[in-house]
């Protein structure tokens, strides 16, 4: 019962972390949509640095609620396999 609890407990904190992050990719599609279409001014003043420097930064969160989804996968997993499949 103890694990069922624990599994039910990282579902619904990967849910309320997944939530917020969703909006990030939109961020960072709103960067990279700005900087293709200021291409000329990018280039002009030297921005192309800043520009990848805050597309890359915008793509951070993803990755980490990513890397703990599949953390939290695996735990979920491996809790069910050691509940149903116990001997």
């Amino acid at each position: 019962m103890g694990l069922l609890s624990l599994a039910l407990a990282l579902v619904r904190y990967f849910d309320s972390v997944a939530v917020p992050a969703a909006a990030v990719p939109a961020e960072a599609n709103s960067i990279a949509q700005q900087a293709l279409a200021n291409v000329r001014t990018v280039y002009a003043f030297n921005g192309a640095d800043r520009t990848v420097e805050a597309y890359a930064a915008s793509l951070d969160t993803p990755m980490k609620v990513g890397v703990l989804g599949s953390d939290c996968l695996l735990v979920m997993t491996h809790l069910v396999e050691e509940t149903l499949f116990r001997v």
